[in-house]
């Protein structure tokens, strides 16, 4: 259980970095707007949800988690694009 709360950390820790990123991107860039506000949401609820999953070893579930939070922080940096 020790070696998989270390990995759990590790990977909130290696996550983080895209997500403010796309955070301050979209804040600085895009327009103002609920799609910028719910992609955030998005990526919060899966970094919360996740480590659950991790823990549970219910590795399908984790990896859509895992793949929602890693979507909405691509969605953030990309967001000038699109808006």
């Amino acid at each position: 259980m020790g070696a998989r709360a270390r990995a759990i950390h590790a990977n909130q820790i290696e996550s983080f970095p895209l997500f403010a990123a796309g955070v301050l991107v979209a804040t600085v860039a895009a327009p103002k707007g609920g799609t910028v506000d719910c992609l955030a949401l998005a990526y919060i609820a899966a970094r919360l949800v996740y480590p659950v999953l991790y823990l549970a070893d219910i590795h399908y579930a984790r990896s859509l988690v895992w793949s929602v939070g890693f979507g909405a922080s691509l969605a953030l940096l990309s967001s000038p694009a699109w808006a």
